[in-house]
């Protein structure tokens, strides 16, 4: 062969281009089976490499590194170090070294000659095999560097040197694929999130002394869009720190690819709504007018723009909400026909039909349940609207009786029976008039209040017995607001199909409350979502970010018919073309088919070992078990995504001000001034 065949063929190679050069050696297989290779090594090849971690990634060829090898060998096998092994002649090993300490604490000096220290050196790596590299040419003539997760042959010869792979090479394992054939062959990019750096170990020094510290990992965003993704660790070990890094890279995502995908983001500290020092005075809302935030009781006092999480319990176009929200309550606390009956009551006007045809005989029913409604409210004490006023239907025998009562109130008539009635005072004078009128024999009285709507509602007006009433209603009110002008679940929605970031800030407020609030807003995107696909419509792409998981996606409630929004969404987010990403620190506590549906895997430090056992059941994460159960280092995770081949260690790259600066830059706006906290 040529020098210049020689060259070419080697420029050619993407196994010695992308993989070898500047590879280090580090000792050669001296058994191997198609599952673990035992790789003999020594102390010099180990300090000239810069040391080897445990769960470093190691290459294994026949080929040599300087120039090409026979056809057949063109391939390289990639190990990870799992632990160390015994060498044959492990037993003379120990006693030599043994004797040299004894020597070493005795005479304080080391007499072994050349050959023996040589010997002493060695020692055994037990590898795991996690697959062979091979070049693939394309059928545009593109070399392609291509992965199998097995090995399709075994030399039983020594032939395999192992090498530690260079920084640049450690690169691209620990973010392979970084191309894919299909995208060769379409011509597309994916678009990649630098998301940290690999990490083997707690201890760094050697890697920060060598200059390995530092070699970046990057994901494709695509992998977390529709799916499923986990977060495990404890509190305070980066969960929220990653999930903070894959919203960002999904704004920007969605807009590389000009396509709206909305991102729901549950904030229990208020820390994704806040600039805050820990992440450089950056926040979540320094994305711009593309982000929302809502919060319970927010008032324009807070100067961020955050919308209210309440409704207006007397406003029409939200008595669907209301009657669903106390519905779900008093559904929640006590059961009975008559809890029933108000879920079912007819409080809101009907749709026109087909034909824009209005059945004015259920309209009037419905108002007139609804005055007694609005008359329920007030009696709890329910703040009101400025100059509130309640359209309903009477008779004008009933309008001249009422108003020549003495209650202190009147009716205005409109046509065709039309009523109004000024606040909700009058309301409740013209509820309990009719009431005692019924009971007094009054016919007209009788048959206005003569509805299954209206008696549902007269039985929290009037309870009876052990009954829930009035009273108990005064709960809500936390969920009430009478400046509301919108449900806001409604809005939220609108926000998410629009491509929007929204942070539900959940800081304040009682954790009942806040959960309310929280499951009303799933079960809205469920609702929206659901009837797009049944209707064959092209679902809207939407992200939902959850943490506290365990408490959401209970084992027993995910086995059940359960009610549960939470669960209703692990079970049909896929489908929907709703992508969630879940925190949790318990992972027994998540039900089994969520992890066996769950695409990506970030694990940080665990503290104890019944979740990391149940953590061992998937993918390869039993080969973690002692170092998840030990480094309790923040942001030090191991990682599996969707189209990655293996775990790979990480070190998660800090949320900032430049991630935001990117996203911003991609959006067309321009980049955010340096911090001046003094960070």
């Amino acid at each position: 062969m040529t020098d210049l065949t020689h060259t070419a063929r080697l420029e050619s190679s993407v196994l010695h281009q992308l993989l070898l050069a500047g590879a280090r050696p580090i000792g050669g297989v001296y058994h191997l089976d198609y599952h673990t290779a035992l790789v003999s090594t020594d102390d010099k090849w180990k300090a000239d490499a810069g040391g080897l971690a445990q769960h470093s990634f190691l290459l294994a060829t026949v080929m040599p590194l300087d120039r090409p090898g026979d056809p057949e060998d063109e391939e390289v096998m990639l190990l990870r170090i799992d632990d160390t092994c015994v060498l044959p002649r492990q037993t003379e090993l120990i006693e030599v070294r043994e004797f040299t300490m004894r020597q070493m604490l005795t005479d304080g000096s080391l007499t072994v000659d050349a050959l023996t220290q040589q010997e002493m050196q060695r020692s055994g790596l037990e590898c795991k095999i996690l697959g062979t590299f091979y070049q693939t040419d394309t059928l545009g003539g593109r070399a392609l560097l291509d992965f199998g997760a097995d090995i399709d042959n075994i030399y039983a010869a020594s032939r395999y040197r192992v090498y530690k792979p260079s920084p640049a090479a450690l690169s691209i394992l620990a973010s392979y694929p970084q191309l894919t054939e299909d995208e060769v062959r379409a011509g597309t990019l994916p678009h990649l999130l630098q998301i940290g750096s690999v990490r083997y170990s707690s201890t760094r020094r050697r890697a920060r002394d060598h200059g390995e510290n530092a070699v970046p990992v990057s994901v494709r965003v695509a992998d977390f869009i529709e799916m499923k993704t986990a977060v495990f660790g404890m509190t305070r070990m980066g969960k929220s720190n990653t999930m903070k890094t894959l919203a960002v890279a999904t704004y920007r995502h969605s807009k590389l690819l000009s396509q709206p995908i909305g991102q729901l983001l549950f904030d229990p500290q208020g820390e994704y709504a806040n600039p805050n020092e820990q992440d450089d005075d950056t926040a979540l809302v320094q994305l711009g007018e593309d982000v929302a935030i809502y919060r319970f009781g927010a008032t324009a006092r807070d100067g961020d723009g955050a919308r209210s999480l309440q409704i207006n319990f007397y406003d029409p176009a939200q008595i669907d909400a209301t009657q669903q929200l106390i519905g779900s309550v008093l559904a929640g606390s006590a059961s009975g026909a008559y809890i029933d009956n108000f879920i079912g009551a007819e409080l809101s006007d009907p749709q026109p039909g087909p034909d824009g045809q209005v059945n004015y005989s259920r309209q009037n029913r419905a108002r007139k349940a609804r005055l007694c409604f609005y008359a329920l409210l007030g009696k709890a004490g329910f703040a009101t609207p400025t100059n509130a006023v309640f359209q309903t239907v009477m008779t004008a025998p009933l309008v001249t009786a009422f108003n020549g009562a003495d209650t202190g109130y009147t009716m205005t008539s409109g046509g065709r029976g039309s009523v109004t009635v000024r606040g909700v005072d009058a309301a409740q004078a013209v509820v309990d008039w009719l009431v005692a009128e019924a009971e007094s024999g009054n016919g007209d009285a009788s048959r206005w209040l003569e509805d299954p709507s209206i008696d549902a509602v007269l039985a929290l007006y009037n309870p009876t017995g052990s009954r829930l009433g009035w009273r108990w209603l005064r709960r809500l009110a936390p969920f009430h607001s009478p400046l509301a002008t919108e449900d806001y679940s409604d809005r939220i929605y609108r926000d998410l199909i629009g491509g929007r970031v929204v942070i539900v800030d959940l800081s304040r407020g009682t954790e009942q409350v806040l959960q309310l609030l929280s499951e009303r807003i799933i079960n809205h995107i469920l609702a929206q979502a659901t009837e797009r696909f049944t209707s064959g419509q092209e679902p809207h792409r939407m992200q939902i970010v959850i943490e506290e998981a365990h408490r959401l996606f209970d084992r027993k409630a995910y086995d059940s018919d359960s009610p549960n929004p939470y669960v209703r969404l692990a079970k049909e987010a896929a489908k929907l073309k709703i992508g969630l990403i879940y925190a949790t620190q318990e992972v027994t506590a998540v039900a089994p088919a969520v992890l066996a549906n769950t695409s990506n895997w970030i694990v940080a430090h665990l503290n104890n070992t019944d979740e990391i056992r149940t953590l061992s059941k998937y993918y390869d994460f039993k080969s973690f078990e002692a170092a998840i159960l030990s480094a309790e280092d923040r942001g030090f995770v191991r990682m599996k995504t969707r189209s990655g081949k293996y775990i790979v260690p990480v070190q998660v790259a800090k949320f900032d001000r430049s991630m935001i600066n990117e996203a911003r830059v991609e959006a067309g706006l321009d980049p955010l001034p340096p911090a001046t906290n003094g960070i």
